[in-house]
């Protein structure tokens, strides 16, 4: 699970990074008068379908109450590992806020949002289109929006807190035995719904859950 998350997470995106210069104009001027033709993403010659990047993230399948509750520590340590693999990459974030989903038999990403707590806003961040089976990055506006719905809360609202760990002290023992207790309280049969919120950031994770 954990190195399909990774690989997928790096694809979106290096895939946006793609569109947004695909926006730019067909030509660019190199300064001496002359025009050059830039190439069509069209003309790469790899197929982000065939990569299926943009299909759902599982992180594990269950059938029933207590295999998922078996599951969940080792899915969201690898989840957190990442999270903090990927912020140690990026200079403009300082948090890594990950939302899954558990429901129907499966536990999956339903949104990842790159946000700085300096400038208390959110830069980046994807959510999973049942509609289209693929992560689509959230607009500017709607980036804007959730930036001051996030600035100083605890968790999102609606959700409760279960648990906050620091990460210099193996904070994926920490959040897993929390997770545990919770689905054993809250997740009576695989039909039921949870929502977690995973929130990574430099010194200090933070996980929140709420039926939905």
């Amino acid at each position: 699970m954990k190195a399909t998350f990774k690989l997928k997470l790096l694809l979106l995106l290096a895939a946006g990074m793609l569109y947004s210069c695909s926006n730019d104009s067909g030509q660019a001027d190199t300064g001496s008068g002359e025009q050059t033709q830039e190439v069509s993403l069209k003309e790469i010659p790899v197929s982000l379908k065939k990569l299926n990047i943009g299909s759902q993230i599982i992180l594990f399948s269950y059938t029933n109450v207590s295999e998922a509750q078996q599951l969940v520590d080792a899915a969201v340590a690898d989840l957190i590992v990442d999270s903090k693999e990927d912020l140690g990459e990026r200079t403009d974030a300082t948090q890594m806020l990950t939302n899954v989903k558990i429901s129907g038999g499966k536990a999956y990403v339903n949104e990842f949002l790159f946000y700085d707590e300096n400038k208390q806003e959110l830069v980046e961040g994807f959510y999973y289109d049942a509609a289209t089976d693929s992560y689509k990055p959230h607009s500017a506006p709607s980036l804007q929006f959730m930036s001051a719905a996030i600035n100083g809360a605890r968790c999102p609202s609606g959700y409760e807190q279960l648990a906050s760990c620091s990460n210099f002290n193996n904070p994926e023992n920490c959040i897993g035995g929390a997770l545990q207790s919770y689905l054993s309280t809250s997740l009576s049969s695989v039909g039921d719904c949870l929502d977690i919120h995973i929130s990574v950031g430099l010194s200090k994770t933070r996980v929140c859950g709420k039926e939905c």
